[in-house]
């Protein structure tokens, strides 16, 4: 296929986002754009119908913020996906304000016969035989054994005389602080619990990661409107376009920098998107609730002072080695965990279909690593195909529906590709300089 330039088109949208384009694009900015082009006029839009979910807030029983951070947008994938059950369409009903006065703009398709609504039901059907509680307490241990190591070597890390251990007990307390925020995704995508609050361990609001990746990432993957991909994309084009040698010179010179400081660069985002907000239409983006990463570094002062003697500048520079051995571990394995390579469909290539289903299976690789055991599943993102069909259920149970899985590509001819974290990195790397759209095998776009 020919290079293709850098043009304001989408394969899953009719509009091209409002705001993509602009240097500070985090979180709020992309909602903001989605109150612009979703047609939702202020209420919550799901297919043609628009609600009015204001009174059913507080009663959500995933949590209000899910309703909150979505109001004027439309969250037809999101209720889709995020739902196993029939009740929520029930409800929904009961709050049926209006059609909407112009079409979706997004072209994914949920039909009853396709592959994500097939894959569904008999997953659901699956999912009654299942004790949930009998398996999800292992996704709490290995959490609460993160927490714990993050607390720990923390606290190792200034309490030391020898400065050699305490820069090792930084770097594991910044390995065991990854951990933590990856397991703790499993917990994002549920209703409201303490654990959603790992990801503070680096700054990261539960909020934003929920909009992030929740709302974005997972439904819209390798799209323009995936805020995974574009909000890399000052160091990182990821995206099949035209890219001159100098640009593909530099997304591999900003490796280096973006994996060891990502995490202060996600803070200063959020910083500076506190001065472009318009404080009379947005809303806040900082929260009271972001005290909560500070815990950790008066923890470190409290503690090193009880059992050594410490200043607060060394609690600050170790506070920051944990930070920079998180963002490290957290980029090497989030980066390669499965989404971007040569063979993994992005923006602008062709796929066999819009089914939801088969957008993810595009969209979405396995890694055979990842998927061995459920400690390798919480901490580098394993059943991954599976975790974006079932987003909601605990990744402690996802194993239960493989099968399923396998039956359902063999029914609609989808391959179920495995790689390893090896391949997956060496693929990631590649996609970096791509810059040819491709067309799927034996593929017709719909």
């Amino acid at each position: 296929m020919n290079r293709v330039p850098e043009t304001k088109f989408s394969t899953i949208t009719n509009k091209y986002p409002s705001h993509r384009d602009e240097y500070v694009k985090g979180c709020w900015k992309w909602l903001k754009g989605r109150r612009a082009d979703d047609s939702a006029e202020g209420l919550w839009r799901v297919n043609d119908k628009l609600y009015d979910l204001t009174s059913y807030v507080n009663r959500h029983p995933g949590g209000r913020e899910w309703l909150i951070l979505a109001k004027g947008t439309d969250i037809t994938e999101a209720f889709e996906v995020f739902h196993l059950s029939s009740k929520p369409a029930e409800v929904l009903q009961k709050f049926y304000v209006r059609d909407a006065k112009e079409p979706r703009n997004y072209r994914l398709t949920f039909n009853e016969d396709g592959f994500f609504k097939t894959l569904r039901r008999r997953c659901i059907d699956r999912l009654k035989t299942i004790d949930i509680k009998a398996h999800e307490w292992r996704s709490k241990v290995i959490f609460d054994f993160f927490l714990f190591g993050l607390l720990a070597f923390s606290c190792m890390s200034v309490v030391y005389v020898d400065k050699n251990i305490r820069f090792m007990s930084a770097v594991a307390a910044g390995v065991f602080a990854c951990f933590l925020v990856n397991a703790g995704h499993n917990f994002i995508h549920k209703k409201n619990s303490w654990r959603m609050y790992g990801c503070h361990a680096v700054m990261v609001n539960f909020k934003e990661f929920r909009v992030f990746h929740a709302m974005s990432h997972h439904l819209y993957p390798n799209s323009i409107y995936d805020l995974e991909t574009s909000i890399y994309e000052p160091f990182f084009k990821y995206l099949p376009i035209e890219k001159s040698p100098i640009r593909i010179f530099f997304n591999y010179f900003w490796i280096p920098f973006v994996y060891v400081f990502g995490f202060h660069g996600a803070l200063a985002y959020r910083c500076l998107s506190t001065l472009q907000i318009d404080r009379k239409v947005d809303r806040q983006i900082f929260y009271l609730d972001d005290l909560i990463g500070l815990c950790l570094p008066v923890l470190m002062y409290v503690v090193g002072n009880f059992l050594s003697s410490v200043t607060a500048l060394e609690v600050f520079i170790a506070w920051n080695i944990i930070f920079c051995a998180a963002s490290v571990t957290f980029s090497v394995i989030g980066l390669n965990a499965g989404h971007h390579g040569t063979e993994i469909a992005h923006e602008g290539d062709e796929f066999k279909s819009l089914d939801f289903g088969i957008y993810q299976m595009a969209a979405t690789i396995d890694r055979y690593e990842a998927n061995s055991n459920l400690f390798m599943i919480l901490t580098h993102y394993g059943e991954h195909i599976l975790h974006h069909m079932l987003p909601t259920l605990d990744h402690s149970v996802l194993y239960n529906f493989r099968d399923i899985l396998e039956e359902t590509c063999l029914e609609f001819k989808e391959d179920l590709k495995l790689i390893s974290i090896a391949t997956a990195t060496i693929e990631q790397f590649k996609q970096l300089k791509r810059t040819e759209v491709k067309m799927l095998k034996d593929t017709k776009v719909e």
